[in-house]
């Protein structure tokens, strides 16, 4: 019997590593997040996401026109309401910032994933890429949402991933419809050379 995978999400976060640490960027109203707390049953989910308007982009980035700053406020809420018993725990950290920003609160090395779906142009999904995969563990995971040409943002996605294994460091783990996961090489024993 031919098996149908209705969630792509969630089957490329399966290949997390269970009870590890990670970061979502781009948590917009925070449903994918509770999906990362089901099936990676992280130890630690830390939620990055500006929750900034934009009135020149935010209406193609947080699902259409109409948009204001009072409407990102409030999302930003809900999601502190959604999650207050993993807050309250530890289990969840929310971070109201630019994913770059964020980046220096990580310690290189200290994530077992990163799950991208933040700002989708080139540059912005290049830097994410780059500055995350720093923050992975060896054998960590980086997680690419909508790899895939679209209307706004074309082929920035699928761009930035091909530039990430071009210049090494990690390899292709797992490809699924608009979803792609890297995993991050061991670093090179420069000692014993």
């Amino acid at each position: 019997m031919l098996r149908v995978i209705t969630d792509e999400r969630a089957s490329v976060i399966q290949q997390v590593r269970k009870r590890g640490e990670g970061v979502e960027i781009g948590v917009h109203e925070g449903a994918f997040s509770e999906r990362l707390l089901e099936v990676a049953q992280p130890k630690k989910l830390t939620l990055i996401d500006p929750w900034a308007y934009d009135g020149t982009r935010s209406g193609a980035l947080y699902g259409g026109k109409g948009m204001s700053q009072e409407m990102m406020d409030a999302r930003h809420g809900r999601v502190l309401k959604r999650f207050a018993p993993q807050i309250a725990r530890g289990r969840i950290e929310v971070l109201r910032m630019e994913s770059q920003a964020a980046l220096a609160r990580f310690a290189d090395g200290s994530l077992d994933f990163a799950y991208i779906d933040g700002d989708h142009s080139y540059a912005a999904v290049k830097a994410d890429l780059e500055g995350w995969l720093v923050k992975l563990r060896p054998g960590g995971l980086l997680i690419a949402d909508d790899y895939r040409n679209a209307s706004w943002w074309g082929d920035g996605v699928i761009r930035a991933c091909h530039g990430l294994l071009a210049e090494g460091g990690a390899e292709i783990e797992m490809k699924l419809g608009s979803q792609i996961a890297f995993r991050k090489l061991a670093e090179p024993d420069l000692a014993s050379q």
